[in-house]
């Protein structure tokens, strides 16, 4: 069996993501759950902020840097200071790459919802090296949660969360919502046909 980082495409995208993570790096967000999880496509690549990760995505493939911005994730209090970069393709077959370094502020607290908590399970899905093999892994170390995430997202299932944004409603649309789905036991459990 082909492991996770062995069935990858050989698109740029993929290859600056490897080389990311090769190098030290995690990655985050979309590019973990969806492509590495799922092999579906993803707009970017979102690798936690690190000393030197900048430079390595300049001189490694050219990539220059497009904007800067600060924000607060609508679902969360967590900032977050976000650098894009842009990578060019130098074939007509391949797009150019995005990739988005964050930094969270660490002194910010997130919400504590539990709507807020399952979505944050996804979130909390990384790549990165682990005794020399990239790995999906849990941010906080819970390897159980770990691999609930990974076979819910492979089965097509998912938790929604308040303030989705739009590409994550579009991207989930054809899965299974598990707070949707729970909800509807709850109601037919205390439903009585009168």
């Amino acid at each position: 069996m082909k492991s996770i980082h062995e069935a990858l495409k050989n698109s740029l995208q993929d290859k600056i993501a490897m080389g990311l993570v090769r190098n030290g790096y995690t990655l985050y967000g979309g590019y973990v759950y969806k492509k590495i999880v799922n092999n579906d496509d993803t707009n970017d690549i979102d690798v936690i902020h690190d000393e030197g990760v900048q430079k390595f995505l300049q001189d490694t493939y050219s990539c220059v840097k497009i904007e800067s911005s600060r924000f607060r994730y609508p679902y969360s209090c967590v900032k977050i200071e976000s650098t894009r970069f842009r990578c060019p393709s130098a074939s007509v077959f391949n797009k150019d790459v995005y990739v988005d370094i964050t930094k969270h502020d660490e002194n910010s607290n997130s919400s504590n919802s539990s709507n807020s908590n399952n979505k944050s399970k996804i979130f909390k899905l990384h790549y990165k090296l682990i005794n020399g093999i990239p790995t999906v892994v849990n941010s906080d170390g819970n390897t159980v949660e770990c691999e609930n995430t990974i076979n819910e997202l492979k089965n097509r299932r998912y938790y929604s969360w308040d303030n989705m944004r739009e590409k994550d409603v579009e991207y989930f649309y054809k899965f299974k919502d598990i707070n949707v789905f729970n909800k509807l036991r709850m109601l037919k459990r205390f439903y009585i046909p009168g």
